[in-house]
């Protein structure tokens, strides 16, 4: 009997473009606790959703609340490597709010900020699954300017191919068309 493929989950799409970057830092250790020391680097980008797939066109031209973090966490006896682990945790689309979060290598993180203000990276598409009460898991993040994003997404429309071959190292799964568009087009460790 053959075994029938499960089919592939729907993905949806959001690109937004960047327009304030913040940094904070927060270190701590609970000595009395026995608990290793702790840190974490946040960079709050703040944007507006430009483009969306259409079945959240609703959220059209809000803004977005960006939260990347990246965090450490270190033995006193050094018995243990520090740890922090990149992982992408959702994002949320409800009417009073539109957020997502995520945890990135640490030199990534303090290079995005650089990057922006160079102009290397003006947008940010993000890859979403179905979402549950406007929630939906991140899929994967790509930080860029808005030229590239198209010029991907035009290699990837005029023939089959990956997301790697045309550009970057994405999901093998085809991108869905955007049939609703809006406006116009870190220190390393």
């Amino acid at each position: 009997m053959a075994r029938t493929k499960k089919p592939q989950p729907e993905q949806f799409e959001l690109v937004a473009t960047i327009e304030k970057v913040e940094h904070s830092y927060y270190i701590s250790e609970y000595r009395h606790l026995d608990a290793p020391a702790g840190d974490e680097a946040i960079i709050e980008l703040t944007g507006r959703i430009e483009q969306i797939s259409p079945r959240h066109k609703k959220h059209l031209g809000k803004p977005i609340e960006m939260s990347l973090a990246c965090e450490r966490s270190f033995d006193r006896e050094e018995r243990k490597p520090p740890s922090g682990h990149p992982f992408l945790l959702n994002l949320n689309l409800r009417k009073d709010c539109c957020s997502l979060m995520a945890y990135l290598p640490a030199d990534a993180l303090w290079e995005l900020p650089k990057m922006i203000d160079r102009g290397a990276i003006t947008h940010l598409e993000a890859r979403f699954g179905e979402s549950w009460r406007g929630s939906a898991d991140l899929l994967s993040l790509h930080f860029a300017s808005l030229p590239k994003l198209r010029e991907i997404e035009e290699a990837l429309a005029g023939k089959q191919v990956s997301r790697a071959d045309a550009g970057r190292n994405r999901s093998p799964w085809p991108s869905p068309h955007y049939g609703v568009q809006h406006g116009s087009g870190c220190r390393s460790e």
